[in-house]
């Protein structure tokens, strides 16, 4: 592999990886053939979906705990300032 396509690849691994669920498929669809690339890409698509699935879960806490008289909404205030 030369210095160029080496290059190349971790443009787009970099690209992937910071421009999150668009820079992931981007990368997929155009350079799938690079390993290191789809590697990342497949990381970057992982850890959105973790990450909405954390903040569904972090607001639906809030919501429950927020029901709960007095003591629920102190402690919604502070999951929420946490994870803010």
């Amino acid at each position: 592999m030369d210095l160029n396509s080496q290059s190349e690849e971790r443009l787009w691994a970099f690209i992937a990886w910071v421009a999150t669920i668009v820079g992931a498929v981007i990368a997929l669809i155009l350079k799938a053939h690079y390993k290191y690339t789809r590697y990342w890409a497949y990381l970057s698509i992982s850890f959105f979906v973790v990450a909405v699935i954390a903040s569904i879960s972090i607001g639906v806490l809030s919501l429950i705990l927020s029901i709960i008289p007095f003591i629920g909404t102190i402690l919604s205030g502070v999951i929420g300032a946490l994870c803010s």
